[in-house]
């Protein structure tokens, strides 16, 4: 009895054992908002049994099924190790969910669009996109080669890599983004993409679009923005770099920055070997305003103006900053400000040059304001070795060092044609030029305060300045002019224009010039 007692209570338990088993679900993934998307691996873990198991030419079709399976609590779409070669373009998503799509953790995934596929698309009501740890190659569309995001919230990319993206029709070969709240870009790389306008990225009414510790490498575009275009947005830039990238037809600017509207800002920074067909070798502005801050210009080049810089009545701020051996054909090989105020601070321009006028700053700026800066080995081909002053309101410029600039016209380190300068405090050694070896100025005001004049030298007149300016335009004391050098009885220190009164010779003795002679042959 007792045996048969225990054997009914065994097959009582087993059978509520069996029961229970089936009552109690499998184990849920540690994260149940993913969805997994991929290939099979050979281990284990959650990419081991992906929700969509998919072929490299499949891809396309699984992402999209994986994006339309999103809700309000499936929102992480993560992508297994594996290079995926689209056969196909991948067709829009557009519901109106946040979406995250990454790389899973510790793995290297690749979407390639085979020289003629879009690899992620975007539109209407999607929310917030975040994509992190993913490589996009060889997309191709008609704007967005890699990812084209049209009236979303926002888009996110961190720590992602662009490489040979383009863009057929116009805009943005790797990334096209229109009219969202925001666009930031963070650890990136984008490499060789290419398009029309924005050869990496295009950005078109976009509030606030941010770039962060990112890399743009041989990027192109045949018009404007090889890096980065905008179009009435808000960019802001900070410790990136910009190597390589240009545009290639006639009469196109901004070799790695177009920015058009809205406000740039670039801070910490570095902008190296860009070149722009026609005007702003490494950046070209037509917006609110331009800031640039401790940031370094380096072998940028412009087949027409601003070899580094050119800005187009947008207000420029230039602080603690470093321009070397950039190039412009016609005006301003470093910067050319054009129609607007520039603003210039604790900056250094070193070995620039122009094939014209203004060897690091040049064009026709509104107003120009220069202080605590230093100009050393500037050159340009006609006046202006270091600057050419054309500007509406005048030019000032304080505490500042001109050393060893050189123009083949007049004024080796300032070339002035119509600006009013006050000028204090400043050093000018070493500048050379056929007239006005350190300053040549034409039909201005000038204010001498304070400043040092050594060692400059003409060949033909006027070994520090050579001027023509009426007697009551000039005005200043304390300066000093020591060891000026010009030929014969030509001016070691001023020369004066031929139509100038020799009553003017004792103003500038009295501003401190000894030797002061009225140059006969000169304009």
């Amino acid at each position: 009895m007792m045996t048969q007692r225990i054997q009914a209570i065994g097959a009582s338990a087993l059978l509520l054992a069996t029961l229970f088993s089936f009552a109690v679900p499998a184990p849920a993934r540690a994260n149940d908002n993913n969805i997994y998307v991929g290939s099979e691996p050979a281990g284990g873990g959650s990419c081991g049994s992906p929700d969509f198991s998919t072929s490299a030419s499949t891809m396309n079709i699984k992402l999209k099924a994986a994006l339309d399976a999103v809700n309000d609590n499936l929102d992480v779409i993560i992508i297994c190790a594996g290079d995926y070669t689209y056969a196909n373009d991948i067709v829009q998503y557009s519901a109106a969910y946040d979406i995250t799509i990454r790389a899973d953790e510790g793995a290297e995934v690749t979407l390639d669009g085979d020289e003629n596929h879009q690899l992620l698309n975007f539109g209407g009501n999607v929310k917030d996109i975040t994509i992190s740890w993913m490589t996009f190659m060889d997309g191709d569309a008609d704007d967005g080669g890699a990812i084209y995001a049209s009236s979303v919230d926002s888009l996110t990319v961190t720590n992602s890599t662009f490489t040979a993206n383009n863009a057929d029709d116009e805009y943005g070969g790797a990334i096209y983004a229109h009219s969202a709240d925001s666009l930031t870009v963070t650890s990136s790389t984008f490499t060789a993409n290419n398009a029309d306008i924005g050869g990496a990225i295009y950005a078109f009414s976009v509030d606030s679009f941010t770039v962060t510790s990112s890399t743009f490498e041989d990027n192109s575009a045949a018009w404007t923005g090889a890096a980065i275009r905008t179009f009435g947005s808000t960019l802001t830039v900070s410790s990136s770099t910009f190597t390589g990238n240009f545009t290639y037809a006639d009469g196109d600017s901004g070799g790695a920055i177009y920015a058009g509207g809205g406000s740039l800002t670039v801070s910490s920074s570095t902008f190296e070997e860009n070149t722009a067909a026609n005007s702003g070798g490494a950046i070209y502005a037509l917006s609110d305003s331009l800031t640039i801050s401790s940031s370094t210009f380096t072998g940028n080049a412009a087949g027409g103006v601003g070899g580094a810089i050119h800005t187009e009545e947008s207000p420029l701020t230039v602080t603690n900053s470093r321009f070397e051996g950039n190039h412009a054909e016609y005006n301003g090989g470093a910067i050319c400000v054009n129609g607007t105020d520039g603003l210039i601070d604790d900056v250094q321009f070193i070995g620039n040059n122009s094939d014209e006028w203004g060897g690091a700053i040049g064009c026709e700026a509104q107003s120009l304001t220069i202080t605590n800066s230093k100009f050393e080995a500037n050159q340009a081909v006609y006046h202006g070795g270091a600057i050419d002053l054309h500007t509406e309101d005048g030019a000032s410029i304080s505490n500042t060092q001109f050393i060893n600039n050189s123009s083949a016209d007049y004024g080796g380190a300032i070339g002035q044609n119509g600006s009013d300068l006050t000028l204090t405090n400043s050093t000018f050694v070493g500048n050379e030029a056929p007239r006005g070896g350190a300053i040549g100025l034409r039909n201005n005001t000038l204010t001498l305060t304070r400043n040092t004049f050594r060692s400059n030298s003409a060949t033909e007149y006027g070994g520090a300045i050579w001027a023509r300016v009426a007697d009551g335009e000039v005005s200043g004391r304390g300066n000093r002019f020591i060891r000026n050098r010009a030929p014969g009885r030509a001016g070691a220190d001023v020369a004066l224009s031929y139509d100038t009164a020799r009553s003017a010779i004792r103003i500038w003795q009295r501003l401190g010039a000894r030797s002061v002679v009225i140059d006969p042959t000169g304009d």
